[in-house]
């Protein structure tokens, strides 16, 4: 997979800033500033990864206790919740008692382990193998999970060495939110019915 060539933003402009709307957006990214495409806007390290490889406990939960480990709680969530009906209405999050049992066993108490597993359930991004598609595992970015998605990115996403980083695809004029594909390339050639399968 060829990345773009790197083009810096210009010097004097923060490529982005964040906004928060009542609507379904939440806190997203807008342009503070005209980007020209190939410009690298964001790289990030991860608040907290998971590779996965505990099937007795699902990625979201792993990803969920080693972001309540490092010590972030509700206060932290609330950052990155959107309201029910923000999200469509959506009941709880479809946790196990066992799974919840296993959040709270560190002393964490049931709301902060809730508010937690349902932000890295909304917000967090699911690595996997360049060429193969082979998932190994989770991560989240705290900023990269303020990037709303389109189907007509017009940035690019990717992870260099389990950072994240982000590149404009095409012109984005001051003000423009920033978007970004939450599927991976190779299913943005698909009809539509078939990518919401994703």
């Amino acid at each position: 997979l060829a990345t773009p060539s790197a083009r810096p933003v210009p010097a004097m402009c923060a490529a982005y800033t964040c906004r928060t709307s009542p609507d379904w957006r939440g806190s997203h990214l807008v342009a503070s500033c005209h980007i020209p495409p190939g410009a690298v806007l964001l790289t990030e390290a991860p608040a907290a990864t998971t590779c996965g490889d505990d099937e007795s406990e699902s990625v979201e939960a792993a990803l969920a206790k080693a972001l309540l480990e490092s010590g972030r709680g509700s206060d932290w969530a609330a950052r990155f919740a959107a309201a029910p009906q923000q999200r469509g209405g959506e009941a709880a999050p479809p946790i196990s008692d066992e799974a919840l049992r296993r959040l709270c066993a560190s002393g964490v108490d049931e709301v902060a382990a809730l508010a937690v597993y349902d932000a890295v359930r909304h917000n967090a991004f699911g690595l996997e193998t360049p060429l193969l598609g082979v998932e190994h595992g989770a991560a989240f970015y705290e900023t990269a999970a303020k990037l709303n998605h389109s189907c007509d990115p017009n940035c690019l996403s990717t992870r260099l060495g389990g950072n994240f980083a982000l590149f404009a695809v095409a012109a984005i004029e001051e003000g423009s939110e920033l978007f970004h594909s939450y599927l991976p390339p190779r299913l943005l050639v698909l009809p539509r019915r078939a990518r919401r399968a994703h």
